[in-house]
């Protein structure tokens, strides 16, 4: 038992020091490059919703609104989404997820 717990435990290790496989940089390139309709560097909350929208299924809006990633983005990071903004430590502190499930760059970029 005292093998499995320690194997175990090295494994969690493993996992939390490996860290995110994107970083903020690269999540704001994909989000502005894909959402940035008007190329102003900032992306409105019409913005994200039409993101959420075009990257999305259908029955995966049913779960998850474009509304309610949009107003998720505001309570993280605040809108308009600028650089600035997804650098903040509340924004985007799950690996690119707002809510630590699955991320948003797998989600759009991936």
């Amino acid at each position: 038992m005292k093998t499995f717990t320690t194997v175990l435990c090295v494994l969690c290790l493993s996992a939390v020091t490996q860290g995110c496989a994107v970083d903020k940089k690269q999540l704001w390139q994909c989000l502005e490059e894909k959402g940035d309709s008007n190329s102003d560097g900032r992306l409105t909350a019409a913005e994200v919703r039409d993101l959420v929208r075009a990257n999305t299924a259908w029955y995966e809006r049913l779960i998850k609104s474009p509304d309610s990633v949009a107003r998720q983005v505001e309570d993280h990071c605040g809108l308009p989404l600028t650089y600035g903004n997804v650098l903040k430590a509340s924004c985007f502190r799950h690996c690119g997820g707002l809510d630590g499930r699955r991320t948003i760059y797998n989600r759009i970029c991936g």
